[in-house]
């Protein structure tokens, strides 16, 4: 994601924040779980699932809600784990070809000392070429998860951190480091899978965010994250000029 289009967006989640605050500030003291994505309907709202907006760097995007039941019969195996409290009963599905960089986005307020835990299951059912987080002219992933961080003071916006955790293609599991494209010092990741990892299956994840924050950003008042704004699902395949594919589902924050 391009320095400018980041900056956008931070502005963006900072006007959208304050018409969900209420809701959400409400929920997060007396809730376990703090859901991202809550997909009922296979209705896309001007190209996108309700409630989220569109982030488009280039190409044409290529977004999809597909019901649990006909993914867990399309080759991905082992199915879907189901659960009667995820809230998703639609996976998303993005597909990028060789100029695409795209994703979706949504305001949410967390307090990470609160909830300070981040879940989610995804697939890849197509990796980028060569992709690279590592090198700046091949730095494609099949999928993205930006968290954005709110900042002090309005200047300081442009510079909000954001936190990657990121399915690459080449770069070792484990794999820790920043953004290699122009201003994007702010912007730093963890390589949670690669291409080792079996296309076409589903994987569960759970980070401790907060202490993620405090271990990429401890030149950032002293590692102590501030307040969750919003976050970013997030594809490209545009630098390899190959394409990508990926599903997730059932994103939320808790407390254990």
């Amino acid at each position: 994601m391009s320095s400018h289009r980041l900056r956008l967006f931070i502005l963006s989640l900072l006007f959208s924040a304050l018409m969900v605050c209420l809701h959400l500030t409400g929920s997060a003291t007396v809730v376990d779980r703090i859901p991202v994505t809550q997909f009922h309907s296979p209705n896309l709202q001007n190209g996108v699932p309700a409630g989220w907006e569109l982030e488009k760097r280039n190409g044409t995007p290529v977004i999809r809600l597909e019901k649990i039941s006909k993914v867990n019969l399309m080759h991905i195996l082992p199915p879907l784990p189901l659960k009667k409290h995820a809230g998703d009963h639609y996976v998303l599905r993005m597909t990028s070809d060789a100029q695409s960089a795209f994703g979706i986005r949504r305001p949410v307020q967390v307090n990470l000392k609160e909830h300070p835990f981040l879940s989610w299951k995804w697939a890849v059912t197509k990796f980028p070429s060569g992709g690279d987080v590592r090198k700046k002219d091949r730095d494609d992933q099949a999928l993205q998860i930006y968290i954005a961080f709110k900042s002090a003071g309005f200047t300081a916006n442009l510079n909000t951190p954001l936190l990657g955790y990121i399915w690459d293609t080449e770069a070792p599991v484990g794999t820790t480091c920043r953004s290699t494209q122009t201003n994007g010092d702010k912007v730093r990741y963890i390589v949670m899978r690669n291409k080792i990892n079996k296309a076409g299956r589903w994987y569960t994840e759970k980070r401790n965010v907060y202490q993620d924050y405090r271990t990429l950003f401890s030149d950032i008042n002293r590692g102590e994250p501030p307040e969750i704004m919003g976050i970013v699902l997030y594809i490209n395949s545009q630098r390899t000029q190959t394409g990508a594919e990926a599903l997730i589902h059932d994103v939320f924050f808790s407390k254990g």
